[in-house]
């Protein structure tokens, strides 16, 4: 489905992902160049490079909010956040709430 340039990008990001993750390691990583790796991307995923590393964050920290076996501090951590109330402000503005209201709602 996917080019092999882009097949790469999203094996290496799912294996490395972190905050930090740029689209220079990534292409360095592929092997490909900035230009053809955004482009070919942007076309076969949807999106782009930074929304998609992103969403693939949020979505990671949102189930081990739900897991319940680490601290916000930890998943903060774990992702490359500066700390953990910067991800508190990157996470409310994904979902709307908190860490912590998440996973109080989620009665955890």
């Amino acid at each position: 489905k996917y080019s092999q340039c882009v097949t790469g990008a999203l094996r290496y990001i799912h294996e490395n992902l972190s905050i930090q993750l740029s689209v220079d390691e990534l292409c360095r990583a592929v092997y490909a160049a900035r230009s053809t790796l955004n482009k070919k991307f942007a076309a076969e995923v949807g999106m782009s490079i930074g929304t998609y590393i992103d969403r693939e964050i949020m979505m990671r920290c949102e189930q081990l909010l739900t897991d319940g076996e680490l601290s916000i501090r930890q998943i903060s951590d774990k992702f490359g956040f500066c700390d953990q109330f910067y991800f508190s402000r990157r996470f409310k503005s994904r979902f709307g709430i908190t860490p912590q209201q998440y996973r109080q709602m989620r009665g955890l």
